[in-house]
């Protein structure tokens, strides 16, 4: 009999253990402990469960790990008193796959943000540093002594992009990138990560189907199950204040959710959150016994954005002065000056909409509303090159002003 636990270490239920029971293990894929057995009553293990699995190391060495599942299980009824169970049971190291592979960094505001999107050039031995040092010290994972080898890799450098990666998926865009039939191995027992052409073993093992490999069959993926959420919004419209005082749009700065805590209602329940400051959203009820699966939710089309109208434009044409003198552009056939080079201040007024009356705003149209203020656009273009005031309204009529806002749950990172 094996026994199944919950993540506070309750005796779930007693599984007999069939003929059908087996450990799988797939190279750069998975390593789970796969359960087939019938009991007589529906119970439904949850995320985290986990049952104890004895295995060799080495000839020598043996030890007991936990194996757990990443999702909850729900039994299949097969009969009106029996009830089918098949779980599967991951290795520890299987954690990888829910945790996001990042970098810590600092963005143009100094600010230091956890960097889920980003790439990477250089050489092997660097690179193995970075993978080790995620693992040792941003995550502590297992006994923080891991190290990375690259075996029988020709490629000296590597160029790899990683984009909402979990670690798993990142290790598979490593050997993706070097090539030649690369791949990967996670020895968590003795804290070895192998990048390569890997031989598992004294001897390559020979696969053949109907011997030692059954028939492949493509199933349909799902979604997992997740407890913890990097939340982002985008980075149109955000900008930051230069060494002059000027506001210049920033790539590196993104919306991201307020440190705190609450509560929100999912499904019809209310569910406690916590929020840390690099915007992971946590909805653990055990914050302590309770692995933490988390996902990288990426809402780039979520920025700081307002509808505005332009009425009463006008605009004034001056000239281009070079050494206080304006400059021409051409010529009349007795050599006077026909046009000298010319640009147009605009002026103009932006409005936009809301339901309240703003403190110290002038409302221009009651039906809707509208709260006017003035802005002053300086357009610079040539003689030639005129806007026409129609076509200015028609193009700055979806411009889309950036103004102090507040957006719901969202923040820039500032």
């Amino acid at each position: 009999m094996i026994k199944i636990f919950d993540i506070n270490d309750k005796l779930l239920m007693q599984a007999e253990v069939t003929s059908a029971a087996k450990r799988e293990q797939e190279m750069s894929k998975s390593d789970y402990i796969s359960l087939s057995f019938s009991a007589a009553e529906k119970v439904i293990l949850p995320a985290g469960a986990y049952i104890y699995y004895t295995y060799k190391i080495d000839k020598v060495r043996e030890v007991t790990r936990k194996f757990l599942l990443l999702e909850s299980y729900e039994p299949t009824q097969s009969d009106e008193c029996s009830w089918k169970y098949t779980p599967q049971f991951q290795h520890p190291k299987m954690i990888l796959s829910k945790t996001p592979f990042f970098i810590y960094t600092r963005n143009s505001q100094n600010i230091e943000v956890k960097q889920n999107v980003w790439s990477f050039v250089g050489t092997t031995s660097v690179l193995s540093g970075k993978i080790a040092n995620f693992l040792n010290k941003d995550l502590m994972f297992g006994e923080c002594g891991w190290k990375v080898i690259f075996s029988n890799v020709t490629a000296n450098t590597v160029n790899v992009s990683f984009s909402d990666n979990d670690f798993i998926s990142a290790l598979t865009a490593i050997t993706n990138a070097i090539g030649d039939n690369c791949e990967w191995h996670i020895d968590y027992d003795d804290e070895i990560i192998y990048i390569g052409k890997v031989l598992i073993g004294a001897t390559p093992v020979v696969l053949e189907v109907g011997k030692n490999v059954g028939v492949p069959s493509i199933n349909n993926s799902k979604e997992g199950y997740y407890n913890a959420f990097s939340i982002f919004g985008g980075t149109r419209n955000i900008t930051q204040v230069n060494s002059k005082g000027e506001n210049v749009s920033s790539g590196d700065i993104r919306l991201q959710l307020d440190e705190g805590n609450g509560t929100i209602s999912i499904d019809g329940k209310e569910r406690s959150y916590s929020i840390d400051k690099y915007s992971t959203l946590d909805l653990r009820v055990d914050k302590i016994n309770e692995p933490l699966f988390t996902k990288v939710l990426d809402f780039s089309q979520i920025f700081p954005s307002l509808n505005t109208y332009v009425y009463n434009v006008r605009g004034r044409v001056k000239y281009v002065l070079d050494n206080n003198k304006k400059i021409p552009i051409s010529y009349n056939a007795d050599g006077s000056v026909k046009e000298y080079k010319t640009f147009t201040v605009w002026y103009m007024k932006l409005a936009y909409p809301t339901t309240e009356k703003v403190e110290g705003k002038t409302i221009i149209m009651m039906a809707l509303l509208i709260i006017g203020m003035t802005l002053r656009l300086q357009m610079i273009c040539l003689s030639k090159e005129r806007i026409s005031v129609a076509r200015l309204k028609q193009t700055l009529i979806r411009v889309r002003f950036l103004l102090h806002l507040q957006v719901v749950a969202l923040t820039a990172i500032m």
